[in-house]
């Protein structure tokens, strides 16, 4: 894949990906967010901001609108009616999405000096890994009034994602490996784990009890998160390298691999 853009795949045959539509992008891509309806890629594509890309035609990927964020728009998520841009160096930046055309700026978070990474939903609040600033709960009850309910910050390198999974967050945080944390009440953050894996946690992903963690150089890492106060790995598979990660319910895609369950 040569051409910085969204490309979509046909995985009907997991080991045999077929490309049936590609749509280029202003700069390199960083990550996306599908709609509800499926009819929408909402893409974070770095210092062009965020991209709306109409999807209806998974054959004929066609940019929509767009908007250029403050900062570089490195993770996306979004609910039925507002966009969630982990813009770096400019914090949360919240989007309305609810009607046609360019999405409309409702409100922000700073976090500097953390730079924001990605971002994660549960429920009424957005879940933003800062980088150096550590976890921010941050209530969207109003998405045009954000309230950050509480900060928690582990020790170590920073926090490069997160994803939830029930009453958790579990965040990357490069040579320390994952936390876990207790997101039971948003107000009061608290780490109940954390795993150390071999190589540098960068992104992951969660289906079902485990965690599956793309760690750079030390390539695909599995940790069972049953019990999240004794989360654990127990597999691996070594990548050349491993920068970033997706799942289906059988399959993980990482850049370089597509890896059978």
């Amino acid at each position: 894949l040569r051409n910085p853009g969204l490309y979509v795949f046909d995985i009907t045959d997991p080991v045999a990906p077929d490309s049936i539509g590609f749509v280029e992008t202003p700069d390199y891509s960083q990550s996306l967010a599908i709609s509800e309806s499926g009819l929408r890629a909402y893409v974070a594509d770095f210092e062009s901001g965020l991209l709306v890309i109409d999807i209806s035609d998974l054959n004929d990927p066609r940019i929509d609108t767009s908007v250029d964020t403050p900062g570089k728009a490195i993770g996306v998520a979004v609910s039925a009616t507002h966009a969630f841009v982990a813009d770096y160096d400019h914090g949360l930046q919240v989007y309305d999405i609810s009607t046609p055309g360019p999405p409309i700026f409702v409100s922000n978070v700073p976090t500097y000096p953390g730079f924001a990474q990605n971002v994660a939903l549960s429920d009424t609040h957005a879940y933003l890994a800062a980088g150096s600033a550590g976890l921010y709960a941050i209530d969207i009850t109003n998405p045009s009034n954000p309230i950050v309910d509480d900060v928690v910050d582990p020790p170590g390198y920073g926090l490069l994602d997160v994803a939830i999974s029930d009453s958790h967050a579990y965040a990357a945080s490069g040579y320390q490996g994952i936390y876990v944390i207790d997101i039971t009440a948003p107000t009061t953050l608290t780490i109940d784990d954390h795993v150390e894996t071999p190589g540098t946690a960068h992104r992951l992903a969660i289906l079902q009890s485990h965690v599956y963690v793309a760690d750079r150089a030390s390539g695909l890492q599995v940790i069972d998160i049953t019990d999240p106060l004794h989360s654990r790995i127990i597999g691996s598979f070594d990548a050349d390298w491993a920068d970033n990660i997706a799942l289906s319910e059988t399959h993980v895609y990482m850049p370089s691999q597509i890896l059978p369950l």
